[in-house]
């Protein structure tokens, strides 16, 4: 029976067309479990092995089928350890302005897609109950992390350490939807993980920290199935430093993620594609190790859960955001970098969470100044407020900036601010990518901020069409 079963496998390979995602290559030896997706059945997919695929389309039970194939963790080199100096992301990604405005993500669910989240001080009683996806788990509740990665990823999103080791989003829930012990993962894991993460746990944001250059209809699927239900998706660009696609970071509803280093240079190892939508820092970020402590991390794995943080942060702050809207926000608030606009190294620019928030809720009312009453064709401030009780001596800066992103002209004007005045503001030609700054006189200490990008435009790109 058993070489019946074989034999009508082959015939039926050599009589269907191929999968229509995945497919073998010639040569290739067929893999252990194949992914199937059924006629008349209300399942997305069912993981079957060689002799019961045989039998399913004997009986002409398929509607189509794919190799069960493995996606990796985009992590990079080798790590290092703790170094307390080395903690410079959330300075870079404006994390701290967010935080001291309150908002930390607190209640939203970010679920880890990933080899798991293993028990840490820095996460308490935020770390949720999770599942197990791998195809071979002992035991289905057990999402401890045993590798590592996952454990970091969970870090940069909701790490709340006292010594500084924070996530940007540290009142978020973590939700870990472990699939791995190992480097490699399963196309069937990640997609089960998708499912379950939506379904069963509630998860508005999933964490992809992954990727495959192979297309799968499985993993299409899920995530289309995702993005229907109004979850975010953030996932890595890749790690082979070319023009390569990873997906699921490559579809189109979901945000991909570039590398940057410390001084905001895209990392080398860093993909650059018409997939990318925004970047983050990604070289040696500090964060929480799965054996306890801390340890640092590189690779797009680590870029794409600041991202995750900032949608959370963005999430807590408006529940009613669609992903679509959360995507435009934060790649319209980037800090632009490479090439004037959109880029495939940098995508919009460098994530900002402090602007990003500034563009969803309006500046601060609780810091001495704020900019207002933006200006419809450049988007400039065209007006700032003291908010303080005192009279504020300050000087006005307007910079302006050229191609990659080197300072065209600065401009300065001294102000006089009494309590609750109003000033008008010099404004930029609407033409360039500018920031303006407030400081205050004598000390040049800064008082507030804007940074402002042209509209991005990707073009040939239909992500998150508004």
């Amino acid at each position: 029976m058993k070489r019946l079963l074989t034999l009508l496998l082959c015939l039926s390979l050599l009589i269907l067309p191929p999968a229509p995602f995945g497919a073998l290559a010639e040569g290739e030896a067929p893999p252990e479990a194949w992914l199937v997706k059924l006629r008349d059945s209300e399942e997305p997919f069912v993981r079957v092995e060689a002799a019961e695929l045989g039998a399913l389309l004997a009986a002409d039970r398929v509607e189509w089928y794919e190799p069960d194939g493995d996606a990796a963790l985009l992590e990079g080199g080798e790590d290092c350890w703790f170094d307390p100096d080395r903690k410079w992301d959330l300075t870079m990604i404006g994390a701290g302005e967010s935080l001291a405005r309150g908002q930390t993500g607190a209640g939203v669910r970010v679920g880890v897609i990933d080899s798991g989240i293993a028990p840490h001080a820095d996460f308490g009683d935020r770390l949720l109950p999770g599942h197990n996806y791998t195809p071979d788990a002992q035991d289905p509740d057990d999402a401890t992390d045993k590798y590592g990665h996952g454990t970091k990823v969970a870090g940069l999103i909701a790490g709340a350490g006292a010594n500084g080791c924070s996530g940007a989003a540290p009142g978020a829930e973590l939700v870990p939807l472990k699939c791995t012990d190992g480097k490699s993962v399963k196309i069937s894991a990640i997609c089960d993980a998708i499912y379950g993460g939506v379904d069963d746990y509630g998860c508005q944001v999933l964490n992809l920290s992954l990727g495959v250059t192979t297309q799968y209809q499985t993993l299409a699927d899920a995530v289309a199935y995702a993005a229907e239900r109004g979850v975010v998706m953030v996932s890595a660009a890749g790690n082979n430093g070319r023009q390569t696609l990873y997906y699921p970071g490559a579809y189109e509803t979901v945000i991909s993620v570039a590398s940057v280093d410390s001084s905001g240079t895209c990392a080398a190892s860093s993909c650059h594609n018409e997939t990318v939508w925004i970047a983050a820092p990604g070289v040696e970020v500090r964060s929480t190790a799965y054996t306890g402590g801390y340890t640092l991390g590189s690779g797009t794995s680590f870029a794409t859960p600041q991202v995750s943080a900032a949608c959370a942060v963005l999430l807590g702050a408006d529940a009613t955001l669609t992903p679509a809207g959360i995507a435009e926000c934060l790649g319209a608030t980037a800090e632009d970098r490479g090439a004037p606009g959109w880029d495939t190294h940098y995508g919009c620019g460098i994530l900002r969470i402090d602007l990003a928030l500034d563009a969803l809720l309006g500046p601060d009312p609780g810091t001495p100044c704020a900019f207002s009453d933006p200006d419809p064709d450049s988007g400039a401030a065209r007006q700032v407020q003291n908010h303080t009780r005192e009279l504020l001596d300050c000087l006005y800066l307007l910079a302006e900036y050229g191609p990659g992103g080197a300072l065209a002209s600065l401009r300065t004007t001294p102000l006089s601010l009494a309590p609750g005045e109003t000033a008008e503001l010099e404004l930029p030609d609407g033409t360039r990518p500018f920031a303006q700054y407030l400081l205050e006189s004598g000390t040049n200490s800064p008082l507030c901020e804007a940074y402002r990008m042209p509209t991005v435009e990707v073009s040939g790109n239909p992500r998150f069409t508004p």
